[in-house]
């Protein structure tokens, strides 16, 4: 910062120095008409003054500076080229009425060719306070761009800036065409305007190369949308800058939210990744769960078809049973018949044999037999009989 103090001081002031005061003790005698003497006298007393005035600006500067420095006063840092330029246009100014009054009193010089020199002065005290803000604000610009952006300069507009710098110029034009009508050497000063209005233009075009720059920088492939731009030209480039800024903000934010989104998008399609496998595994485990089902499913088919086979056979086994029993009870119904008939005729043999057991032993005998052969038949319709009962149970 002090070394750019520094070069601020000794360049403003030494530019000036070295535009104004050639321009004091060669132009001055030219436009008042002043003699030899007189222009002797304004170069010693016109020299002598500007040499003390650069001191003055150098020294009063300087304090300036290291009071600001020290007060962290940045608005007044931001107002250093205008307040330099104008302390440099009094300067100039004074110096050539303080020589015009020296040459008022000592040599009584006409008061009407003095003032057309007090004209001469007011052009040169303009042309010098031109240098000196366009030369300051190059040298000062670096600095200004790195004040925090909560300090806004007073702004002044770019058409009175360029109103200012074309007005100077051309004023000081019409003055070099009259001293070029009064002196062969008078073109030699038309180089100051020209060259006044050049460093205007390079005043001018500096933050406009920084502004494009910064939008250039904005199609880069990976454009770094936290970069700052800040211009503390305290005119419509600077609310340029301004607005380039809100623009990268408002384009951080929405690369921010898109970014946010991206994430929330990508955690969504991890979850749905990882619920596709579970689903996944979910459903090899019911397609596993099915085969077994239906394995199992078959397996029953093939046990009822097993069961069916038994059962017709249980079935045709039980009509088996059911003939068989059907014959058994038609057997035992012939059985009980020939046993009551046979019953009916032992009665009647034991009718007939009691009417002829004295008759005859060989009739006893045979009936003997015969009761034996009844009985044994009796058992066996009994037994007939138990079967069928057991048989209906």
């Amino acid at each position: 910062m002090r070394k750019v103090i520094n070069r601020f001081i000794l360049l403003t002031n030494g530019i000036a120095f070295l535009v104004g005061v050639p321009s004091v003790l060669w132009l001055f005698p030219i436009i008042a008409e002043l003699s030899h003497k007189e222009t002797l006298a304004v170069a010693r007393w016109g020299g002598l003054l500007a040499i003390l005035l650069a001191i003055e600006f150098h020294l009063l500067h300087r304090w300036r500076m290291e009071k600001i420095l020290k007060n962290r006063s940045f608005e007044s840092f931001l107002l250093t080229p205008i307040i330099s330029s104008l302390h440099l246009f009094l300067h100039y100014f004074g110096v050539v009425s303080v020589v015009a009054i020296i040459l008022k009193i000592l040599y009584k010089t006409s008061g009407i060719y003095l003032a057309r020199g007090i004209g001469g002065g007011l052009a040169i005290g303009l042309m010098v306070a031109l240098f000196a803000y366009s030369i300051a604000h190059l040298i000062l610009l670096p600095e200004f761009n790195k004040i925090s952006e909560r300090i806004r300069t007073r702004k002044l507009m770019l058409l009175l800036k360029l109103s200012i710098g074309l007005f100077v110029s051309l004023f000081f034009m019409l003055f070099t065409g009259y001293l070029i009508s009064r002196s062969a050497w008078g073109w030699i000063f038309a180089v100051l305007p020209l060259g006044g209005v050049a460093l205007f233009l390079v005043l001018l075009l500096t933050p406009l190369k920084t502004l494009l720059s910064s939008f250039r920088s904005l199609g880069e492939e990976n454009p770094d949308l936290t970069k700052r731009l800040v211009l503390r030209t305290g005119d419509e480039f600077e609310e340029l800058a301004e607005c380039f800024n809100e623009f990268t903000g408002r384009i951080k934010e929405i690369v921010r939210s898109i970014k946010e989104d991206s994430d929330t998008i990508k955690g969504i399609s991890e979850n749905l990744s990882s619920s596709s496998e579970e689903a996944g595994a979910s459903l090899g485990e019911v397609a596993k769960s099915v085969e077994e089902l239906a394995g199992e499913a078959q397996k029953s088919s093939q046990r009822v078809e097993s069961i069916r086979y038994e059962a017709e056979k249980v079935a045709s086994l039980a009509q088996s049973i059911d003939t068989q029993m059907k014959m058994a009870l038609s057997s035992s119904s012939s059985a009980n018949r020939l046993a009551s008939e046979g019953q009916e005729g032992v009665e009647r043999a034991v009718s007939v044999m009691e009417d002829i057991f004295k008759g005859t032993g060989e009739a006893a005998k045979k009936m003997e037999n015969l009761i034996k052969t009844s009985q044994e038949i009796q058992g066996i319709t009994s037994l007939i009989s138990e079967i069928s009962e057991q048989t209906d149970l």
